[in-house]
């Protein structure tokens, strides 16, 4: 995604460009590019705000998962693992197609468990972030970016 690339400029064309589409997963998805650019700035509430409204228009996958990590990173740790969980155990299956193509998107399911260990941790549920940690990483024998911080968040919780 070009916001994850540091494009922003290129977001913010793409996803005023998904608003102006008909079909209702456009415009949720141009409503999420709009709060992960809000979220980017420190604006976390305004993200999750941005975030709900897109999932009001269409309740998609990759939506639910982008507003977990603003949850998260708003600190609202309970939100996040909620969503976490959504994603992850009730419909983990959308993950593999999340935008309704023929292009597997597993890659988003990768990095649940990180996610999903560090509003754990935040909470204090230690073992249960350890265990999401250890299992990002078994996935992540290339590496990745968040593979090193992972490492270290399980040494800390032995």
């Amino acid at each position: 995604m070009a916001v994850n690339a540091g494009h922003d400029e290129l977001a913010t064309e793409i996803g005023a460009a998904l608003g102006r589409e008909l079909q209702p997963q456009s415009r949720a998805y141009g409503r999420m590019i709009e709060g992960i650019l809000l979220e980017k700035e420190g604006k976390h509430i305004d993200a999750i705000d941005k975030m709900n409204s897109a999932i009001e228009m269409a309740d998609l996958w990759l939506i639910r998962y982008e507003r977990g990590k603003a949850y998260l990173k708003a600190g609202f740790f309970a939100e996040a693992i909620d969503e976490f969980r959504i994603c992850g155990v009730d419909r983990v299956g959308e993950a593999t197609s999340v935008f309704f193509d023929d292009v597997p998107t597993h890659r988003y399911l990768a990095e649940l468990p990180y996610w999903q260990g560090r509003a754990e941790e935040a909470l204090g549920m230690t073992d249960a972030a350890r265990e999401n940690y250890i299992k990002y990483v078994a996935t992540r024998s290339d590496g990745g970016p968040y593979v090193d911080d992972a490492r270290e968040r399980v040494g800390a919780l032995q």
